[in-house]
């Protein structure tokens, strides 16, 4: 099963680092990627070039593939999904700001009856799960001529994002799905609003529909007792969602968890920060 993680960096930038430097990605990035690698060893890096210019460059992946973006800024989220088709088979995608503290992935892995693996489902209300269900119910009719879910079938859920992947052949239908949403983007069937439609949403609409068996990270049953983060203690999974990981509290957190885990990487750390910042710039 590969292992796989993106970042497309546009003009506009990408819409968690607006008024934040972008090259404080390298801090969290560099830390998912040390603690993927310390339990899977090869991770693939799915890029556009002026990502891997920008600071991917002075990450060890295994392997880097640069690939174009198929949508602008207004589908950033979109660009999950082409990394999924740039590599062959199944892949687990893991977002470059998780970090994993043991074998998260392993059951999903080994237990062949799982077709998908998704970080935890949301909870049924909330205001991100209802602009989802809004989007869904508003292009319903769009949804059931396509043969992609109707609403007798939709449970009013929401594929959390943070890791998505499937076996090749559910990766074959999620395609399938994506773009058939695609073709309806493109024909001005469907608006875009939600810009995750094709990359979150469809994870779940596919496994629905075609009665496929999800692994959730984060049980959803966990996760609306105790809550997302807290569970996510529970079982060694951490995701800084959103603008977090711009934080320099947040930053320097991730930096000394680097350093005393990896100490090996304290020198090439400051080496980078050199380079971009003129100076040691966090916890000299």
């Amino acid at each position: 099963m590969k292992i796989i993680q993106s970042f497309a960096l546009y003009d506009n930038g990408s819409p968690y680092d607006e008024n934040s430097d972008v090259h404080l990605n390298y801090y969290s990035f560099l830390l998912s990627y040390l603690t993927l690698n310390r339990y899977y060893e090869h991770v693939i890096m799915i890029c556009n070039q002026k990502a891997h210019d920008t600071f991917i460059k002075y990450i060890p992946y295994e392997e880097t593939k640069i690939v174009k973006s198929s949508y602008g800024f207004e589908l950033w989220g979109t660009y999950k999904v082409d990394a999924m088709k740039a590599v062959r088979g199944g892949c687990i995608h893991v977002d470059p700001d998780v970090f994993i503290f043991g074998d998260v992935f392993g059951e999903f892995i080994k237990k062949k009856e799982y077709d998908v693996i998704i970080q935890n489902y949301n909870p049924p209300s909330g205001w991100v799960v209802d602009l989802v269900v809004d989007y869904i119910k508003k292009n319903a009719k769009f949804l059931a001529d396509n043969d992609i879910i109707t609403m007798d079938e939709y449970d009013n859920r929401y594929a959390f994002g943070g890791v998505s992947g499937h076996r090749a052949a559910a990766k074959k239908l999620y395609l399938e799905t994506v773009a058939k949403l695609e073709g309806g983007i493109k024909r001005g069937e469907i608006a875009i609003e939600n810009p995750m439609i094709l990359e979150e949403v469809s994870i779940h609409l596919t496994a629905l529909k075609h009665k496929l068996k999800v692994y959730e990270i984060l049980p959803f049953d966990l996760v609306k007792k105790h809550g997302q983060e807290r569970v996510g203690s529970m079982k060694n999974y951490t995701h800084m969602v959103g603008k977090s990981k711009f934080v320099l509290e947040y930053v320097e957190l991730i930096k000394r968890k680097i350093i005393k885990e990896f100490p090996e990487y304290k020198k090439q750390i400051q080496q980078y920060e050199a380079e971009m910042f003129g100076e040691v710039k966090i916890m000299k």
